[in-house]
């Protein structure tokens, strides 16, 4: 299945992430944004069965850690951040397992909080994928952990309760469930072909719309998965081939450099007035580019020694 239709909403999400840090939200509430990513990354997980779990894990930690070692760097020299010991649990990509009572998971650079808590999803995803795997009846299972989601959201309360329905892992990893399970139903589902032009655009400005004023609270995971599901399954239409474009596939393959940098280049260009937004993006644009490039060096160095 190609993924290059869903280039472009990964680019939006993250776009709208970015506006919304500089004080202009454009499509809800960060948290209901960063749902899309963690149901997406599970409905794109592949089972890796092919691959060792050791090996797995190996090829996820040396692509997120210098990642977010470069964005704490990044944001104590720019910024001119102080240093203590709750860098550790930052460095080592921990800052989500810890309640926010006394500690600062928004420390350093705010936004990492999203690679500590997909990290964990990726520990747990070959499991999730074979438990999902052996479910027989796939579409109730999909209901529970909706059911599961609705119920954490409106009974949890007290003092953690940001930290869990925010940060926590756990509530990541459910959210990231509901998308591993709605690929395997989506795979064994007939696809549909709405070619109307007019009828695509309306659908996706009612999910737009619907997102921007949190119609589903901190459950927009569930609104996520109905729209990814109808946009999988609705292929080669003009809706799916201009996400798909040549030019956004490229920038939505610098998606986490935007993502995961844009906080720090936001503060340094704090004073630009209309040209903070654009330059934030350009520079972090810029220095993934670069970091990317010297990674793959290092990492093709690497396999030739191995």
């Amino acid at each position: 299945m190609k993924t290059e239709q869903f280039q472009g909403l990964k680019l939006l999400f993250v776009l709208s992430i970015v506006f919304m840090h500089d004080g202009t939200p454009i499509l809800g509430e960060g948290a209901d944004l960063c749902s899309f990513f963690f149901v997406i990354s599970g409905f794109f997980f592949k089972g890796e069965t092919r691959v060792r779990y050791r090996d797995y894990m190996w090829n996820k930690l040396s692509s997120m850690l210098p990642l977010q070692w470069l964005s704490v760097i990044l944001a104590v020299i720019v910024l001119h951040l102080s240093v203590n010991w709750n860098i550790i649990p930052h460095l080592l990509l921990l800052q989500s397992y810890i309640p926010e009572k006394g500690f600062g998971f928004f420390d350093y650079n705010g936004v990492a909080w999203f690679l500590s808590s997909l990290m964990f999803c990726y520990i747990l995803g070959p499991v999730v994928y074979k438990v999902v795997l052996k479910i027989r009846n796939k579409k109730l299972f999909l209901i529970l952990l909706f059911l599961i989601i609705w119920a954490l959201c409106e009974f949890v309360s007290g003092k953690y309760t940001t930290w869990f329905i925010y940060i926590s892992p756990i509530f990541r990893l459910l959210e990231y469930s509901i998308g591993v399970t709605l690929r395997q139903i989506a795979t064994n589902s007939s696809r549909i072909f709405v070619k109307n032009i007019y009828a695509n655009i309306i659908i996706i400005c009612v999910y737009l719309l619907f997102l921007r004023c949190r119609v589903f609270g901190n459950t927009s995971a569930i609104l996520h998965s109905l729209f990814i599901f109808y946009f999988y399954l609705n292929v080669e239409t003009s809706l799916t081939r201009l996400f798909s474009l040549k030019a956004i596939v490229f920038l939505a393959k610098y998606c986490i450099y935007i993502y995961m940098l844009h906080c720090i280049f936001l503060s340094l260009y704090s004073h630009c007035g209309v040209f903070k937004i654009p330059l934030a993006i350009l520079s972090a644009l810029c220095v993934g580019m670069v970091y990317e490039y010297f990674y793959n060096k290092v990492r093709c160095r690497s396999k030739t020694f191995s």
